[in-house]
């Protein structure tokens, strides 16, 4: 449990970092598995979510 908090505080300070506030906006995917959060395109993130369709997709 130690463990996973530490990793998780790591994450937060990563994310809060200056260094990380001076970049562009992004957007991030968030493996869990890995413990890792990676940049990408919005089209990127949009298809991970399950958010876009394809066109011949009926309502």
């Amino acid at each position: 449990m130690a463990t996973w908090i530490r990793q998780r505080l790591k994450q937060i300070n990563a994310l809060v970092s200056s260094l990380f506030a001076s970049h562009q906006p992004s957007t991030w995917l968030i493996d869990n598995e890995m413990e890792l959060a990676t940049a990408c395109s919005p089209l990127e993130w949009t298809s991970a979510v399950g958010l876009l369709f394809e066109e011949d997709q009926e309502d």
